[in-house]
């Protein structure tokens, strides 16, 4: 199940039934969901409750695509695309036209996080690594420079993720790569 719960307390209250397991949610300005899954695409639901719908379907070369993250535009989502070869790349969907690409100089890499100040975040080999982001065409800008070279990741169903987060004014925190702990409750 796929719930929520108040910030304030109290229970928590059911959105809806999964049937796969969740990687990753992004909660959009139109109060809805996006869900990435695993062996599956994207597919978004309504923060009140309801059954999610199909944003994205993998091929025979694609595993699954993760992580997703809702632009601040509410029209635009980036995402990570998972191939069965054991790559993964950086996509960005339209949620107007259900058009979706893989972002120039983006391979290898997970887990996008855009920052407001024009600024695409992501993991790369146990590190963290940033490009410029034009919003308005969707594109990276430039190429990538290393930003954290000692992030913790661990193995999780085929694919390395990195322990981090963004917030979208730029604040950074991460685990790192020393840290010997692999507790995952809150």
């Amino acid at each position: 199940r796929l719930q929520k719960v108040d910030v304030r307390g109290g229970p928590p209250v059911t959105i809806c039934n999964v049937a796969l397991r969740v990687r990753g949610a992004s909660w959009g300005p139109d109060d809805t969901i996006v869900l990435g899954g695993y062996n599956s695409g994207l597919s978004r639901v309504p923060a009140g409750g309801g059954v999610p719908v199909s944003l994205t379907a993998t091929d025979d070369s694609e595993e699954y695509h993760a992580w997703p993250q809702v632009l601040p535009d509410g029209r635009n989502v980036l995402f990570t695309v998972f191939t069965t070869r054991g790559r993964s790349f950086v996509a960005i969907l339209s949620l107007e036209t259900a058009e979706w690409r893989i972002l120039e100089g983006t391979e290898d890499s997970a887990q996008p996080r855009y920052l407001e100040s024009g600024h695409l975040v992501y993991a790369r080999g146990g590190s963290l690594s940033g490009t410029r982001f034009d919003a308005v065409q969707c594109a990276t800008v430039g190429s990538a420079v290393p930003l954290v070279s000692d992030v913790h990741t661990r193995r999780a169903a085929g694919m390395e993720l990195a322990d981090f987060a963004v917030s979208r004014t730029g604040s950074l925190v991460y685990v790192p790569a020393t840290a010997a702990s692999n507790e995952t409750h809150l």
